[in-house]
Order: structure tokens, then C-alpha cells, then sequence
């Protein structure tokens, strides 16, 4: 097969087997004009209509032969032929099994493509290298060049799928189906030869479903029937065919229910089921596609068959309606389960009459029957029509109904069907995985992660459990995250792929639910009514639609202390359905775009309402709010696009919740750079600078400092955000004076605010006496203004102060108080955090309780990784070592596990107790080991100037005199009193020593100094 002119692609010319590029513009048109008019000539006034399509030469034929010329240059002389009509190509003549002289490679698709017996059509398609024309000008040429291009491309994919069809039925059924999406859904053609391919793939449930797909959109876009060749595909879907002179003899066979292969049991439900049955003559079991209803039936169906005196059993007739969409098909399904054998054409005129399903199923079943309709959502009014029928004729047959959509009102008694609790869902799907490759070794916690993400949904743990014969578990759990494609199986079936059950429950729906699904798909998490609502798409009607479909679920209301929506109700998306409903939103841009704005505004009031909540004192309301919406807040900050920075007290929400946020440095960064584009918003910007400080980025901070000093600070600023932005840009020499002017604000707030700094800074400077002072005052300006985290954390300073200097007793009656605030107002992380130092503070008070109290602690949160858990095992430690310094070492090293090597105040205390125990429990050389250790990491923290926390130097300096058995009066000894040491563990308390006269008294500075040395 000879080319001399590419198109389907880029314009190549082929010369003595070379490729050559033609790379020039006009030259493209030209040899594009000259290959569609081929082999007739082009005239003068066409190749400029092509060529200059927008901008005519002045000289129409003097630039037409220049541009001739060129292209003679490129491809030779005697190729270019000039005629009396105009010019064309000339090409020698080659004996090719296409036909003669096929100048390009679209010619040579043109000819297979009109030869419907060609097997070489799969083939010719390879010839399509890119987008034909899309170099070429927008204008006629280019339309010319697409329209042939996409004709002879569609006639040679029907010609490929015709000849594959008998040896790749479901993959030509697959890729026709796919083409269909994308502009083809009402060719009727493709259509049919989709409906063959499901039917030979042995899937004519599929085959069934295009055709009421494509009968519904003929009638409402075009008001017209199928065609016949359409017809004879759903006749053949629905029988096998064999014509008798009285109809078409069925011979599908009485459908049965599914195996009962092993399942994980759910005896509640099946308790309900059962008890349903003996109430009512009609049960219909709701729940989403995938869900186990079908498994849930025939798992009953297997357990009580009911026989008789002889033996036999009760009849169950099982209707599979999975591919009905219409009343006939429904006629059909009910009587090839009873077997009543010749089902007529409902639309034919020469057959006699066909029996209702109602009289076939009276007449055939006998009593006490059971019949299940399995699959009624897209017939559900068919099946409720027929429920009553069967029920006016017969008072003796029960019937069981499956379906997405419940059947009628009043027809009977609903089952709703939801998920598998984790633990199930854990267990069905580790059963399904070792069936499949028993060499796996599973990890539990992500084999929880994974139950968690499908939604506990039965129908997707199989699926997922199927992709482990070429993926590992953690693969898979990634790819998830990406494509929820990858979960389906090849091996065909109304759930081979958790996204065509989802699409077809998606399908069910009515315009206008399918909107208010795609505005619902907004929220992550759990979200109220009135969250709901602000979106216009979504009213209380749409919402009843949606939980009628199993689309949506009502859960429990949030028991969060103070959260105004409780007593509302509230939803919840499947990721699955929430990834569906995003992924067929992001094809409607407008939609999208708007949805996206309109969620932005809720967002923004959701931050702006909380913030002012906690400004107010309305603590427990700004926190059950921030825990409900946080989630839907934070899937706003796309990692790829601008965040909105008024956003970012969510993120630090999420961070005060769980110690951290993935995304954090990046946007606080981004709030950073919009501030210096001029978009700065003062509270983000805030925000961004406490965490670029707290995560070393200290460079990015500064930037962002000096942003915010040019910033004014409006009339309507709350007092404690100016107090917050002031501190930000401050030098540091004047911080002092500000915190001590702002102590005695009127604003209690603020005061309480500033007082609360003053004694953070004042102990960690060891002063205590100042430090306790300041928290008493915020305790008292926290109560006054009845801000109860203000005063949480008051009381927890004074904790903290008391328990720094040995007095336990005080510290723990603080500790304790300020646990019952922080919980009083739903902080149980904070709550958490202070009972650890209250069961720390107990130990040297009453064992027992302290033994309690960790317990407890260690129960709730012991697998964590948080400070405060390092905490929870070093006091328990502290409990243990007396009477079993084996275990309290043990719990020790599983502390410093927790906070890693001495790199702020809380590690280096820590580390210090650590060494004070080994040192305790006469294990000497390791002490001394550990106290080096220490030792080490500290000279290299104050030779950089690391003074950030004194009293916790000042535990290191008292650990390395217990480890090194130096004398109390030693000059680490003095340092770790002149440092104020804590001692929050006893086990780091230091004999007294006479009290030295003023002049005597080593200041902290030389304490420091002392260290050094």
C-alpha cells in the first residue's frame, strides 16, 4: 500500500520510504486540499478559499504557483500535476489490495471502510495518529478534512466491533458502550450491536437495559419508536428465538436464587426479615445497589425451605427482575420462573392473548408459596400493581420483594437493608481475600482503613477482595483513593463494577434529585438539614427522593455539648456515591462551578460564625460546630488551586483535633504569597504565621510579619484579634509592655488573654511566683467574662505552675477542675491531656486513684502518638518503680518512643525522668549512658541558644546528679534549683538546701552558664 500524503495525524509526505514532515502552515492546507479533492483537480480560487481562508493574497494566482513551487520542492516535481482544471496530485500506479492508487492514508481507510466483508478494519484504525486538521486553521478545509476523518473512523469501528463480536463479545459490548457516552446514545445501529454483544456475553440483563435507555430518550428527544433492527436485539435479549406458529416459545428457564456461598451472618436482620414474614403477606427489603439485599433473601430462603408431611417443600419462585424496564418484560420474568411456556409478543397483532403475571402466578402456585420479586427498582410501580393483583386473587401466597426504591405506599412492610458494622465488613472481606490469594498476609488496621472507605458496602469489600490477585492491599487502598474503577471483575454479572451499580441507582433518579445529589456530594462527612439547604438545588422533597433510593442516610445526631443542630436531622454520603456524584459533576462545568461557589459561601459563614463563637465565650457551640463541619470545610482547600484563606482556621481546628493537617505548611505559605499580592485576609494571615513559627518555617513567618504590619487594623476588630495581630508584628524587646498593658484591659478577654501569655513566658523564664500570679488573674478575668476555654487553660497553668515545684496536692485539684471545663464544652482531647497531668500529680498523693486515673487514660488513647500519651507512660512508670522496676522501664522507653530524641521542653523532661529512673532503680552504668546522652543533646541546644524552657533544663541538669551521684551542693545542683527544675515527677526532686543570702544567690544566667561548663 503506497502513501504519499498523511492527514490522519499530523501532515507527513512519504518520499522513497521516508517520512518527512511538512511543517509549514500554508503548505499543510495545500496538501491537504490537493488529498480530499483527489484524484479530480483544485482550481486557483478553491486553494486560496483553503489555503487564505480569512486573509486572501492580492495576487491570488501568483501566490498559488509560488506555494506549487514549494511544494514541488518538498515532494518532487512530476508528483504536483497542473491541468486545465487546476492542479492535483499525480502518483504512479501500484497493484495494492485496496483498490488503485491510494494517494493518502485516508483514501486507503476509505476503501477498507467501504468493503463491509473487510476483516482488516481493526487494523486501519492504527492509521489514526492524533486529531486529524488540528494543525490546520479553523475554516472549511479543516471541517472537510474532520467530517470524512470521523465517518470513515466510525464505519471502520462498526466494522471492527461486527467482526470481534463473536470471538470478545463483552469487550466490543464495553467499548461501544463507552463510545455511546460521548455523543452516539441514540444511534440505534450501535445500539442494537452493543445489545448482541451483552446478549452473546451471556449479560442480557445489560442488553435489556440499553434498550429501555435508548427507547426512553427516542421518545422524549425524538418522539419516535425503536427501529426494527433494535426491536429484533431486545426480542433476542428476552428469548431465544425459536418462532412457532403460535408465538415464541420461551425458554428461559425458572430463575433460581442466588448461591448461598459463605457470607457473613447477620442475625438481626434476619430475625427482622422473618418476623416481617409471619406479619405481613408482603416484605419489601430497601437498601443502595451492592448493599446485600439479594444475599440477605436467599440467605432466608436457604434456611427455611418448609416441607411437608411427605417431604416436599414449599415452592419459593424466584423472579429475577433485574432486567425488566417495562410491563412486558415483567410478564416475561414471571413467566419463565413459573414455567407457563409460551410467552406472546405483547405488541404483536397475530398473537393471541398473553396471561397476566397476576393469574399466571394465582393459577400455577400452590399454597403457602413465597414468591420473591428480586430487582424491582425500575419496574417498582409494575411490581406494586401486580403485588395488589396477586394479593386480590390469592390471600395465601406471600410475597418478598428486593429492590433500591421502596415499592408503593402501603403495599407492605419495609426492611431497610444498610452497611456492615467494621468488625463484619473486616471479616467478610478478609474471608473473600484468603479465597483468593491465601498468600496475602493481611494488616489489620488497613484492612479497617479499607472497610472504612468502601462504606462497609458487602458488594464492594468483593471487589476490592478480587483486585488482590495482582495487587497488594496497601496498592489497592491507593488506587482507590485515585480511581474507584478499579473495582470490577471481567467475569460479567449485574454487580461485576461498583461504579455501574452506582451509575444505574443514579439513573433512577429524577433530574432535579440527580442536582441535589451532585450539591450533597459537596459535604465530606456528616452534615443538618440546614446545611443542606443552603444549597437551592436541594428542598426537603429531594431529600426524601434520595433516602427513598438508598442514596442517602439519616444518621444520629451529634451529641457534641452545645451543638445547636442537635435534635436536628442529619445525612451522610457513601464516598462511593459522593465520588460518583463529584465525578459526574466535574462533566458539567457551569454546575460545578456554581455548586463550588455556593459551598465557598457556606464555608466562609461556617468559619466566620465559629470564630466569633469562641471570641464570645460560646466555646462548647464553636467546637461542636467546627467538628461537624470541619471535613466539608477542608475539602475546599484543593492541594492544586488557591486556597481560600479565610478557610485556614479550619485547618488549624483540625490541628488542635488530631495534631496536624497533611496540607498545613503549603497553605499557610499560600496565605503568605496572597498577602503579598495585595488578597490578604488579617485573620488567615494570623493564623498562617502561628504555624509557620510552630513548624520551623521561620523564614516564610517573617514574611508574613512584616505583610501583616502593613495591614491596618480596623475600628470593628475584636479586641482579642488585635491583641493576636499586635503580638504577631511586635518587636520582640516590646512584648512585655504590650502583655502587660493589655492585662489590664477592660475587655476581660483580652485580659485574660494576655495574663495567660505573661505566665507561659513566666515559667517557662523559671519565675514561678510571677507565673502563678498571672494565672490567677486570667483565671478570674476568664470567669468574668465566662469564657470557659479561657478559663480551662488557667486553671490547667496553675496545674501546670503547682505541679512544676512539688506541690501535688494543688496541682491535681487544678488539673482535675480544668479536665471537667475542657469536657464541659466538648474538648476531649484537652480534657484527655489534663487528666494525664492530674494521674502524673497523683502518684505522690494516692496511688491507687493514680493507678485509676492512667489506666483510664492509657485505655482511651494509650495507642496514640500524642505528647500527652508520652506523658500517660512516664507517670506510670513513675507509679511502677518500687515495686516493678522491670515494667516501669519498660513503660519509660515506650514514652521516649512516643516523643523521640530531646528537641523541645516536653522531650527534654522527659528524657530527664527517664535518666532519674534508671538512676532510681540502681541501674547505674545505664543511667550514667543516658545521662551523657542527655547531657550532649543539651550542650548542643544552649550553644545555639535554645533558652526556650529553663525548669526543663533545669530536670536535666537534676537527672545528671541523681545518674552521676554528684553531691547536692554541686554546680549542676545549684543550676537545677536556680532553673526552678521541674518536678512534676518526684523522682526528680532534689534535697534541700539551706536558703543562701541574697548576694549568694546564683542568678539564672550563671545557672545556664554553669551547664555549659
Amino acid at each position: 500500500m503506497f502513501e504519499l500524503v498523511s492527514v490522519l495525524g499530523p501532515t507527513t509526505v512519504l518520499i522513497a520510504d521516508d517520512e518527512v514532515p511538512v511543517t509549514s502552515g500554508r503548505l499543510r492546507a495545500l496538501a491537504t486540499s490537493l488529498t480530499l479533492a483527489h484524484p479530480h483537480a483544485v482550481g486557483v480560487e478553491h486553494i486560496v478559499d483553503d489555503v487564505w481562508p480569512d486573509d486572501p493574497p492580492r495576487q491570488p494566482v501568483g501566490a498559488v504557483h509560488t506555494l506549487i513551487s514549494r511544494l514541488r520542492t518538498l515532494v518532487g516535481t512530476e508528483v504536483v500535476e497542473s491541468t486545465v482544471a487546476g492542479y492535483r496530485w499525480r502518483v504512479p500506479h501500484i497493484a495494492s489490495d485496496v483498490g488503485p492508487d491510494p494517494v493518502s492514508d485516508l483514501a486507503a481507510a476509505e476503501a477498507i471502510a467501504r468493503d463491509p466483508d473487510d476483516r482488516r478494519a481493526t487494523a486501519a484504525l492504527a492509521l489514526w495518529r492524533a486529531e486529524p486538521g488540528a494543525a490546520l486553521p479553523p475554516g472549511p478545509l479543516r471541517d472537510r478534512l474532520q467530517v470524512r476523518a470521523r465517518r470513515c473512523h466510525q464505519a471502520l469501528l462498526e466494522h471492527s466491533w461486527t467482526h470481534r463480536l463473536a470471538t470478545d463479545p463483552r469487550r466490543v459490548a464495553e467499548e461501544i458502550a463507552a463510545h455511546r457516552e460521548h455523543g452516539a446514545d441514540l444511534d440505534e445501529r450501535l445500539a442494537a450491536l452493543e445489545m448482541h454483544g451483552w446478549i452473546r456475553a451471556g449479560d442480557a440483563n445489560r442488553a435489556l437495559g440499553v434498550f429501555a435507555a435508548v427507547r426512553g430518550a427516542l421518545a422524549e428527544e425524538l418522539g419516535v419508536d425503536p427501529g426494527s433492527e433494535l426491536l429484533a436485539a431486545h426480542t433476542a435479549a428476552l428469548r431465544s428465538g425459536r418462532d412457532t406458529d403460535g408465538g415464541v416459545v420461551a425458554e428461559l428457564t425458572a430463575t433460581p436464587p442466588p448461591p448461598r456461598n459463605e457470607f457473613v451472618p447477620r442475625p438481626a436482620l434476619l430475625a427482622e426479615l422473618r418476623s416481617a414474614l409471619t406479619e405481613s403477606p408482603v416484605v419489601c427489603v430497601v437498601g443502595p445497589g451492592g448493599i446485600g439485599k439479594t444475599r440477605l433473601v436467599a440467605h432466608h430462603l436457604a434456611a427455611h425451605h418448609r416441607a411437608d408431611s411427605a417431604g416436599r417443600t414449599d415452592p419459593d419462585v424466584f423472579v429475577d427482575l433485574s432486567a425488566a424496564h417495562t410491563a412486558a418484560d415483567v410478564t416475561a420474568a414471571v413467566a419463565a420462573a413459573v414455567g407457563s411456556g409460551a410467552v406472546f409478543d405483547i405488541d404483536s397483532a397475530t398473537g393471541p392473548p398473553t396471561r397476566s403475571p397476576a393469574t399466571m402466578l394465582a393459577q400455577v402456585l400452590p399454597s403457602r408459596a413465597l414468591i420473591v420479586f428480586d430487582a424491582c427498582e425500575l419496574v417498582a410501580g409494575v411490581v406494586s400493581d401486580l403485588v395488589r393483583e396477586v394479593g386480590d386473587l390469592r390471600r395465601d401466597i406471600r410475597v418478598l420483594a428486593t429492590s433500591r426504591v421502596p415499592l408503593d405506599p402501603g403495599t407492605g412492610r419495609i426492611i431497610e437493608v444498610t452497611a456492615l458494622p467494621e468488625s463484619s465488613a473486616a471479616q467478610l472481606f478478609t474471608v473473600r481475600a484468603r479465597d483468593i490469594a491465601p498468600q496475602n498476609r493481611l494488616d489489620p488496621d488497613a484492612v479497617g482503613a479499607l472497610c472504612r472507605r468502601l462504606d462497609g458496602a458487602p458488594l464492594a469489600l468483593e471487589l476490592a477482595a478480587a483486585q488482590l490477585r495482582h495487587l497488594t492491599l496497601a496498592d489497592l487502598i491507593d488506587r482507590l483513593d485515585a480511581d474507584m474503577t478499579v473495582l470490577r471483575v471481567g467475569d460479567g454479572g449485574r454487580h461485576h463494577s461498583l461504579a455501574d451499580v452506582v451509575k444505574s441507582s443514579w439513573e433512577l433518579l429524577p433530574v432535579p434529585a440527580r442536582e441535589a445529589l451532585a450539591a450533597l456530594a459537596r459535604f465530606s462527612g456528616v452534615f443538618s438539614l440546614d446545611d443542606a439547604l443552603t444549597f437551592d438545588e436541594v428542598d426537603i422533597d429531594h431529600l426524601g427522593t434520595l433516602c427513598a433510593h438508598g442514596l442517602l442516610r439519616v444518621v444520629d445526631e451529634p451529641d457534641s455539648p452545645g451543638d445547636n443542630s442537635t435534635g436536628r436531622t442529619h445525612y451522610r454520603l457513601t464516598e462511593t456515591i459522593r465520588d460518583f456524584a463529584r465525578e459526574r459533576t466535574a462533566a458539567l462545568p457551569s454546575l460545578a462551578e456554581h455548586l463550588a461557589a455556593r459551598h465557598r459561601r457556606w464555608a466562609g459563614e461556617q468559619v466566620r460564625d465559629a470564630l466569633t463563637q469562641l471570641r464570645t465565650g460560646q466555646v462548647a457551640q464553636a467546637a461542636a460546630a467546627f467538628d461537624r463541619t470541619a471535613e466539608s470545610i477542608l475539602s475546599l482547600l484543593d492541594p492544586d488551586s488557591p486556597p481560600d484563606l479565610t478557610l485556614l482556621p479550619a485547618v488549624s481546628w483540625r490541628w488542635l483535633r488530631t495534631g496536624g493537617h497533611d496540607d498545613t505548611v503549603r497553605l499557610c505559605r499560600a496565605a503568605v504569597q496572597a498577602a503579598s499580592a495585595g488578597n490578604a485576609d488579617p485573620v488567615g494571615l494570623c493564623f498562617a504565621i502561628v504555624h509557620l513559627v510552630s513548624l520551623g518555617a521561620y523564614r516564610d513567618a517573617a514574611r508574613g510579619r512584616i505583610l501583616l504590619r502593613r495591614i491596618p487594623i480596623d475600628e470593628d476588630t475584636p479586641g482579642i484579634d488585635t491583641l493576636g495581630r499586635t503580638l504577631l508584628v511586635a518587636p520582640p524587646r516590646t512584648v512585655g509592655r504590650i502583655l502587660a498593658t493589655a492585662a489590664d484591659a477592660t475587655d476581660p478577654v483580652v485580659a485574660a488573654a494576655a495574663d495567660l501569655v505573661r505566665a507561659e513566658v513566666a515559667e517557662r523564664s523559671a519565675n514561678p511566683v510571677f507565673a502563678r500570679r498571672c494565672a490567677r488573674r486570667a483565671g478570674v478575668a476568664a470567669d468574668r467574662a465566662a469564657h470557659p476555654w479561657l478559663s480551662a487553660n488557667a486553671r490547667g497553668r496553675l496545674g501546670r505552675i503547682s505541679s512544676q515545684l512539688g506541690e501535688y496536692p494543688v496541682a491535681a485539684i487544678h488539673f482535675e477542675r480544668s479536665a471537667e471545663i475542657f469536657d464541659s464544652i466538648g474538648l476531649r482531647e484537652d480534657a484527655a491531656r489534663m487528666r494525664v497531668h492530674q494521674a502524673a500529680a497523683t502518684v505522690g498523693v494516692d496511688r491507687a486513684a493514680a493507678a485509676e486515673l492512667l489506666a483510664e487514660c492509657l485505655h482511651d488513647s494509650g495507642a496514640g502518638h500524642r505528647p500527652y500519651v508520652a506523658t500517660a507512660h512516664m507517670a506510670r512508670a513513675q507509679l511502677l518503680i518500687d515495686s516493678d522496676a522491670d515494667r516501669a522501664l519498660s513503660a519509660a522507653d515506650r514514652a521516649l518512643s512516643i516523643v523521640g530524641a530531646p528537641s523541645d521542653g516536653h522531650s527534654v523532661h522527659l528524657h530527664a525522668v527517664a535518666v532519674a529512673l534508671l538512676a532510681h532503680a540502681g541501674r547505674t552504668t545505664h543511667a550514667r549512658i543516658a545521662a551523657d546522652d542527655l547531657e550532649a543533646a543539651l550542650d548542643r541546644r544552649l550553644h545555639r541558644g535554645d533558652h526556650a524552657d529553663l525548669p526543663s533544663l533545669g530536670a536535666a541538669a537534676a537527672a545528671i546528679v541523681k545518674a552521676r551521684g554528684l553531691a547536692p551542693d554541686s554546680p549542676p545542683a545549684t543550676a537545677a534549683r536556680t532553673l526552678r527544675h521541674r518536678r512534676d515527677f518526684a523522682v526528680l526532686a532534689l534535697p534541700d538546701l539551706p536558703t543562701p543570702g541574697s548576694g549568694s544567690r546564683p542568678t539564672r544566667a550563671a545557672a545556664i552558664h554553669r551547664l555549659l561548663r
